[in-house]
């Protein structure tokens, strides 16, 4: 009863336009959420906290549909940005490319001519200054 239950609830869920897809997607939802909701019940039966065969199918089902709820909302979610971040030109992702590196490169800058003006040979390991000054 309660599986039944459980497809009726879960049988209009789609994540994909391709049947076959979402087939396969769905499936491997489903099982995780199989697995998490019998290892939550296995360790509820385990600590002593559910006994009897009917508190523990209720609670299987019940925890099942809750994870499997959250793995799609998770997977929708993240198949939106997957589609919002393709649908993206390429030479967008080039001009912010380079303004990123073009940042990091002003950063790092800054920091050698800030931290040299405080230690003029902070640029050059020991090693190099020992032997321009002859130690080496």
């Amino acid at each position: 009863m309660l599986k039944l239950l459980f497809e009726f609830l879960t049988s209009s869920f789609s994540l994909s336009e391709n049947p076959i897809s979402n087939y396969i997607i769905m499936a491997v939802v489903g099982y995780i959420a199989f697995l998490m909701a019998y290892n939550i019940v296995g360790w509820f039966y385990y600590t002593d906290i559910i006994e009897g065969k009917g508190v523990g199918q209720i609670l299987h089902w019940v925890i099942r549909l809750f994870i499997f709820v959250i793995i799609y909302l998770i997977a929708a979610v993240a198949i939106r940005i997957y589609k919002w971040v393709m649908g993206i030109p390429m030479y967008v992702w080039w001009v912010v490319m380079i303004i990123i590196i073009g940042i990091i490169l002003i950063v790092a800058i800054a920091n050698l001519i800030l931290n040299r003006k405080d230690n003029p040979d902070y640029i050059y390991p020991k090693i190099v200054q020992a032997e321009r000054k002859g130690k080496g």
